[in-house]
């Protein structure tokens, strides 16, 4: 018989009798063998075979024999049972909360007949009891971690781990799970930081948080270790003199009444104060103002006390900006209309009270005029302080400065037509049409093409009889706004002159110290130069034979005053003759009786020759 009853298991048998086996058989589940005619008496042995996995449970004869020397009797039937159980297996697993663990190893030991009774197990792994006889005293337990908790034991039959019960053929699996502790971190900031006062806060814990009450100064923390996992704990910050309690947050999203601590999680809860005995505030602005040379800036000044205490003397403290002089309210600032450019000048709130108590006050300031190139903006600062902090509040204001430098360069030839050889006399008018003084003022002048420059020399950087392209500077020097001035520029154009030239183009540009290229004047003047072309044919043969070579040269000249492009000879074969090429001008080309010559550029005084 098996229990668990297995059909399909065979247990072998062997029957002995002092000495040789006598009979061997095999039988499963609720099998009989009968073995008739045996002699009586005793010494019958019977002896079984366990396969893997299975023990004996009882082995007993019906006559009381033992299965190791049984007693047949004549005309007797001796029945002897054999009782086998099959074994059971325990299986430990170890678990942890968090599941992402893979770093902690858990120890266990074991009892009731297990082995090895000391073991250990990592995050998911598992120790295996095998052929185990079934009962009830087997023993599991796991040891203690620093940070962990053990959150349950459980085994997959019911059985509790110090009394776990192995029936026959069962496999029991028994998970321990572990829960990482968690960390609670309680942060002090202030506003101001550093606090120089040196406060100690004084907070509430609660929700089993130990200690339940502790102090903390600014940058200190309080650690709550070996937490476990759940919502309910609570940190509560009490009154303190002169502070607020701006802001109270956990990195978790937590409320510090009701801090949830996750497995494993380390939560941060900051609880940040600002000082409110006296908190002074100003702003000052000049309404987006764009000032120009003359214009008179307004400054609005807004100032609060918003602390819980009363800032006694408090007054307000405006420089007059350079480039300006104070402009007013003369009743309520103690400088006068007109104070020049870095005077003091204050207003005397007296008692600002604390809470909500505000106020309003003006301070106006008129721009110079004219101003310097180099100015770009009016800046200005304003102090708020009272007696305790003279300085408590500071402000700055930068007011941009619409500044015109607006250096223009006219150029005028009078409407001049010249030849070759001829003066050209520009007139060059300047003039600042901005609202601010120009300085470093420059007009530039380069000599054009086919020019040299003739004057006047005191009035411009270069010599008499400077050459084309070269740089000639007329300093100018300070132009006030509204001014300006006129500086004629001459030059004489060349004798003679390059084919194609028909006019003298001219620029000039001028500038100052802050814009070095303001304004550009050009110029275009026509010039009349023409090329005049001279050809003369002579030969010095007065007659020929039949046969016989005519030699003619061509001379060829430019006597104008321009140089001619293109140029060309064109002459006719004479009836009755061919080019003799190698007695003529290689340039020559034929083409039947018409003959050409290229010449290209000729020069104004040029002359040549081509033989033909």
């Amino acid at each position: 018989k098996t229990v668990p009853a297995t059909p399909g298991v065979p247990f072998y048998f062997t029957i002995r009798r002092y000495g040789p086996i006598l009979h061997s058989f095999a039988l499963r589940h609720l099998g009989r063998k009968t073995f008739d005619g045996l002699e009586a008496g005793r010494g019958y042995k019977i002896a079984e075979t366990l396969p893997a996995g299975w023990a004996q449970s009882s082995a007993t004869c019906n006559d009381g024999s033992l299965v190791t020397n049984v007693h047949v009797r004549e005309g007797t039937t001796v029945t002897c049972t054999f009782i086998n159980v099959q074994l059971g297996k325990l299986i430990v697993k170890q678990v942890t909360v968090p599941a992402n663990d893979s770093n902690t190893t858990f120890s266990f030991t074991a009892g009731g007949g297990l082995s090895p009774t000391s073991f250990s197990l990592g995050n998911g792994e598992t120790r295996t009891f095998t052929n185990l006889m079934p009962g009830t005293n087997y023993q599991v337990s796991g040891l203690g971690l620093p940070g962990w908790a053990l959150s349950s034991a459980t085994c997959s039959n019911g059985s509790s781990i110090d009394r776990i019960t192995i029936d026959p053929g069962q496999t029991v699996t028994c998970t321990f799970t572990a829960t990482q502790l968690g960390k609670l971190i309680v942060h002090k900031a202030t506003n101001p930081n550093p606090d120089l006062t040196g406060t100690q806060f004084q907070f509430n814990a609660g929700g089993g948080l130990t200690p339940t009450s502790f102090a903390l100064r600014n940058n200190e923390t309080a650690t709550f270790a070996n937490l476990t996992p759940r919502t309910g704990y609570t940190i509560a910050e009490q009154n303190s003199t002169n502070w607020r309690l701006a802001t109270a947050t956990c990195d978790n999203n937590s409320s510090p009444g009701n801090i949830r601590i996750d497995p494993g999680q380390t939560v941060n809860c900051i609880f940040t104060n600002e000082a409110t005995d006296v908190d002074l505030a100003l702003t000052m602005t000049d309404n987006d103002a764009v000032a120009e040379p003359g214009d008179t800036i307004v400054y609005t000044l807004q100032y609060q006390n918003s602390g819980n205490q009363d800032a006694t003397n408090a007054v307000i403290t405006m420089q007059v900006p350079q480039l300006t002089t104070f402009a007013g309210p003369e009743g309520l600032w103690d400088c006068v209309i007109g104070a020049p450019a870095g005077t003091q000048c204050t207003y005397a709130i007296g008692t600002l009270s604390g809470g909500v108590a505000a106020g309003q006050v003006q301070f106006k300031v008129r721009v110079d005029n004219p101003t310097p190139a180099t100015a770009t903006a009016i800046s200005s600062s304003a102090v708020l302080g009272y007696s305790v902090n003279s300085q408590a509040v500071e402000r700055n204001e930068q007011t941009p400065l619409k500044v015109i430098v607006g250096i223009n360069l006219q150029k005028d030839d009078g409407g001049l037509s010249t030849g070759a050889g001829g003066l050209i006399t520009y007139t060059l008018t300047y003039a600042n049409s901005g609202n601010q003084m120009a300085t470093a003022v420059m007009i530039t002048e380069t000599v054009p093409t086919n020019t040299i420059f003739v004057g006047p020399e005191d009035l411009w950087s270069c010599p008499k009889g400077s050459s084309a392209n070269t740089t000639c500077i007329h300093t100018a020097g300070t132009v006030n706004a509204g001014t300006g001035g006129i500086v004629p520029f001459i030059i004489q154009v060349a004798d003679t002159l390059p084919s194609g030239i028909e006019v003298i183009e001219n620029s000039a540009s001028i500038g100052s110290g802050t814009e070095p290229h303001s304004d550009i004047g050009t110029e275009v003047t026509e010039v009349s130069a023409l090329p005049d072309l001279v050809v003369r044919l002579t030969s010095n043969n007065s007659s020929v034979s039949p046969g016989e070579f005519i030699r003619y040269r061509i001379s060829y000249s430019n006597q104008g005053n321009q140089g001619a492009a293109n140029v060309q000879l064109t002459t006719l074969l004479p009836p009755h003759t061919q080019l003799d090429a190698g007695h003529s001008d290689n340039r020559w080309h034929c083409a039947d009786t018409t003959c050409h010559l290229v010449v290209g550029v000729l020069a104004s005084g040029s002359s040549e020759v081509a033989d033909f």
